[in-house]
């Protein structure tokens, strides 16, 4: 995964790389939700 994002486009960038990671038709359902727990926790963190 990305490194902490220092700004704006960066965290845009984390974020579409953790929807394309949680969208992954490879991932199994444990995976899908720990992609998607990942991605609430950097939203409620920025």
């Amino acid at each position: 995964m990305a490194a902490p994002a220092q700004n704006d486009k960066d965290k845009e960038l984390y974020a579409g790389e953790c929807q394309a990671i949680a969208n992954s038709d490879n991932l199994s359902d444990i995976e899908r939700k720990i992609a998607n727990y990942l991605q609430g926790m950097w939203y409620a963190s920025n």
